[in-house]
């Protein structure tokens, strides 16, 4: 690993002297500042086991994987309750997930019933329930820095034309810590949209970018005129994440669609930068999701309608194992 962190430090020096001797001025491009995006500046994380949702009887639950022996065992789940999200924030350092009874859709409208939501104490492997949330139209829940943020929908009791949007912010440690209700007309306005958390497309360091043109995806280096061409695609960059000397760089393209309800294929790639190839490109029939630890990508995919969990060796350039559940399991949830 050392001997990978002195050619990248090389590779580094050599693009920046590239760079003087062609006399130009930097852009706002080269630099990176037109990404527009905030720079992820937490380390990545040495872990002993990690969290995931899979079947477990007829709920789904929570499973333990134990990294040192690469085994793993049902850890959480309760009767007539359904995790519909694992959520760790970007250090992961903390951890929440939301059940539910039942998810579905009447007469064209979504429905989540009897929602619940938990916090996951990684230090000791305990859980606690936090809030029963009651029931939503729609839901989504992400991490914004170190607080976990909620937003859902529900119909108004008293105006049938109205539907409410619930905003909770809890702290890593499970305290609500801000709490908001906005109204809507749906009729005269539709439903009210989510905030959507955005990627960062910069590394920790600022060095290095990942950015899209038309159906290019291009790595950049601050400092250094042009672009280095990585693939072509009609999709779009959901997430990016660095290993922890930014000598490799995963990040998934999803495929666009109008239907929001609608499964889209989706793309995950692991590009090497010091050797400015890909070593690793894989398709599911679904979004992918993904996490980096211990040196370690560890992400969801479905393919041929079977949901598994792969665990690959950035190092070695291979798979170390693939996780694989009767009735299916994921990094956030089962894909369905």
């Amino acid at each position: 690993m050392f001997k990978r962190s002195v050619k990248l430090f090389i590779f580094i020096c050599c693009c920046f002297l590239i760079f003087i001797s062609c006399e130009k001025e930097p852009s706002d491009n080269e630099n990176l500042k037109d990404y527009r995006a905030t720079v992820e500046t937490t380390a990545l994380k040495n872990i002993e086991y990690f969290f995931f949702v899979g079947k477990a009887g007829r709920e789904t639950g929570l499973y333990k994987y134990n990294l040192n022996d690469n085994e793993y065992e049902l850890f959480w789940s309760a009767a007539k309750e359904n995790v519909v999200q694992l959520s760790y924030s970007d250090n992961l350092e903390y951890a929440f997930f939301i059940t539910a009874r039942r998810i579905g859709t009447r007469r064209g409208v979504s429905f989540i019933r009897r929602i619940k939501l938990y916090s996951l104490d990684l230090g000791n492997s305990s859980v606690e329930l936090i809030r029963e949330i009651s029931d939503a139209v729609q839901l989504l829940a992400n991490w914004l820095d170190n607080n976990y943020k909620i937003q859902l929908t529900q119909f108004d009791m008293k105006i049938a034309s109205h539907i409410n949007k619930i905003n909770q912010i809890y702290s890593p440690f499970g305290k609500l810590i801000k709490e908001e209700t906005e109204i809507f007309d749906f009729i005269k306005d539709g439903y009210p949209q989510f905030e959507i958390k955005r990627t960062s497309l910069v590394s920790p360091s600022g060095n290095f970018g990942i950015t899209q043109s038309a159906d290019s995806i291009f790595l950049s280096i601050a400092g250094v005129e042009g672009k280095v061409f990585i693939d072509s695609t009609g999709s779009k960059i959901n997430k990016v994440k660095w290993n922890f000397d930014e000598s490799y760089v995963s990040f998934t393209a999803d495929s666009i669609s109008e239907n929001k309800f609608k499964k889209m294929p989706s793309t995950i790639y692991v590009y090497d930068i010091v050797n400015q190839k890909t070593i690793k490109k894989l398709d599911s029939q679904d979004k992918i999701n993904f996490f980096i630890a211990n040196e370690l990508l560890i992400f969801d995919t479905r393919v041929n309608y079977q949901s598994s969990i792969v665990l690959y060796d950035f190092s070695k350039d291979e798979d170390v194992n693939r996780i694989r559940i009767r009735g299916g399991c994921g990094i956030i949830n089962i894909p369905l």
